[in-house]
């Protein structure tokens, strides 16, 4: 998000040097008032979190508003 704010031509950067290298990220199998914890309780709040499996794939995305929608 803060490359696409202050640069024009984000579209013809590599991936590699906008991308978050070590995301933190949540395992599937994980309750989600734990990603609730993981978003909220570090140094600079994350709205969205990728969901791993337990190779540490991606099988998806959990954001904060999702869980405030469910009432957390």
């Amino acid at each position: 998000k803060r490359t696409i704010q202050h640069n024009k031509d984000f579209l013809t950067l590599p991936v590699d040097t906008i991308m978050s290298a070590g995301p933190v990220a949540v395992r599937e199998d994980r309750l989600a008032v734990e990603a609730l914890d993981l978003m909220e309780n570090r140094s600079s709040q994350i709205s969205v979190l990728p969901v791993v499996d337990k190779e540490k794939r991606a099988v998806g995305i959990v954001r904060l508003h999702d869980l405030v929608r469910a009432g957390l």
